[in-house]
């Protein structure tokens, strides 16, 4: 039978070589559950098989993730995007388009892809279709 001095000594000498606390906690649970009873010849069996399967489980865990530190973009491709961002950005606390660089006020030209942000283009954006009734009974 194990007495409570072994097995303290026992989980004092192998804890340390366990790379996760967790697995040795883990491993000692099941050995008291799964064994009826335990010598310290047993303990030290069980804890070196799990001790064996815990440094192969974790020989493949990297402990820190890989990460980019910042990303590096070409400078042409870099250039472009700083410019559109910024451009996007400076825009919209201005309340122009970032398309066309009208405000929201005046209407929309041809060659803004952007329209809808206009507010006199609101009532374009629905065309009625010759037939379709109006909203109160009223004819397109």
């Amino acid at each position: 039978m194990l007495s409570v001095d072994e097995a303290r000594a026992i989980a004092a000498e192998v804890r340390s070589q366990f790379i996760d606390e967790a697995s040795f906690e883990q491993s000692w649970s099941r050995f008291f559950d799964h064994v009826g009873d335990p010598t310290p010849t047993k303990l030290r069996n069980w804890l070196a098989k799990d001790l064996a399967k815990d440094a192969v489980r974790h020989a493949g865990i990297v402990r820190e993730p890989v990460l980019p530190t910042e990303q590096q973009l070409p400078p042409h491709l870099q250039r472009a995007y700083d410019v559109d961002l910024d451009d996007y950005v400076s825009a919209r606390a201005r309340d122009v388009c970032h398309h066309c660089h009208g405000t929201r006020a005046e209407p929309a030209g041809e060659q803004c892809h952007h329209r809808p942000w206009h507010t006199p283009n609101a009532d374009e954006l629905v065309t009625p279709v010759r037939g379709w009734t109006q909203p109160f009974g009223g004819a397109a």
